[in-house]
Parts: C-alpha cells; sequence; structure tokens
C-alpha cells in the first residue's frame, strides 16, 4: 500500500534538493528532516489510536475493539488497525492510559494567584543572596500551605522533571 507513495517521496525528495539519481534514499531523508514513510504510517496511527482511547462514545471507536475478522482472517496477511496498533504498542512497550478530565469548564476555573515578591526584591537590590529572604517570606506568608516543588530540564534527546512536597514522603514517577 504505501510503495507507490515511496517512490512519490523519493522522487519529490531528489527534486527538491537537486540530488542525483544514484543518491541513497537514507541520505535523502536525512538531508530533508523526513522520516520514511512506514515510521510516519506507524507514529500517526499509533496517535490516532490515542485519540480514540480518549473517548468512550467516538464513532471510529470499533476500529480498536476486537473483532471475528481477526481470529478468522480470510488470508494470512490480514491485519486490522486494532491488530497492528496492539502488535506495534507490544513492540514498542507503550501503554496507553486514560486521564481523567475536570467536568470543570476551563472559564469557572479559579485564576492562581502569583507571588512575585521575591522577583521585585531581586530587582530592586540587585543581590543575589536571596535564600535568607526566601525563607523568611516562606515563613511569614505561607505556612500554613503545602509546599510543592517542582523543576524540569531538558536536552535534544531526553526531558526529566522533579517534584518535592514537603512533610510528604512521596515518590512521582515521569515515564
Amino acid at each position: 500500500m504505501l510503495k507507490p507513495l515511496v517512490k512519490i517521496q523519493n522522487d519529490a525528495l531528489r527534486l527538491c534538493i537537486g540530488a542525483m539519481p544514484s543518491t541513497w534514499v537514507v541520505c535523502l531523508q536525512h538531508a530533508c528532516n523526513e522520516m520514511p514513510l512506514f515510521i510516519r504510517h506507524k507514529l500517526l496511527c499509533l496517535k490516532y489510536k490515542a485519540h480514540l482511547l480518549t473517548f468512550s462514545d467516538h464513532p471510529c471507536m470499533s476500529l480498536i475493539e476486537d473483532c471475528w475478522q481477526e481470529r478468522f482472517p480470510d488470508t494470512s496477511d490480514y491485519c486490522s488497525f486494532n491488530m497492528f496498533t496492539k502488535t506495534e504498542l507490544t513492540h514498542l512497550n507503550l501503554t496507553v492510559e486514560t486521564l481523567q478530565i475536570s467536568n470543570i469548564p476551563t472559564w469557572l476555573l479559579r485564576i492562581p494567584t502569583v507571588d512575585l515578591t521575591l522577583l521585585h526584591f531581586v530587582h530592586q537590590t540587585r543581590s543575589v543572596f536571596i535564600a535568607p529572604v526566601f525563607v523568611s517570606h516562606l515563613h511569614d506568608m505561607y505556612d500554613q500551605f503545602v509546599k510543592i516543588y517542582t523543576d524540569g530540564s531538558k536536552t535534544l534527546t531526553k526531558a526529566g522533571c522533579g517534584i518535592y512536597v514537603a512533610d510528604k514522603p512521596q515518590v512521582f514517577n515521569c515515564n
């Protein structure tokens, strides 16, 4: 099914960058920052399945449900959308979990108040030693609140985050 499209894509990539007919396809794809079509096809299928799993009453829900054709296929190379995405999720060790979204409309949510006292202190005093001021401000203003500290960082290939809830020994994983 993808073979005619692969030929068209390869010819288009050669035309776009003015490559010779003998240039390897992998080099063309790398130079144009294009992924091979079979990988793009897998990606789009998995994204669509994840999209379908977020709904309980989607009209296309039957695509990801088991059906009798999967157990008794007409041909040996039969592969439904459901079978394809199941095997891909298994090979990639991925699990799809449905997130519970709040029923409260976003326009009814209260806008959080952000305390910029420390930022103003740094701008006014040009001091780099704000740790004592931070501890004092935290104790004076927010002693009755639960303190949650977060941080995040990313590189070209990975991302990570840290969450620390003061006085609550809990571990959070971000997979």
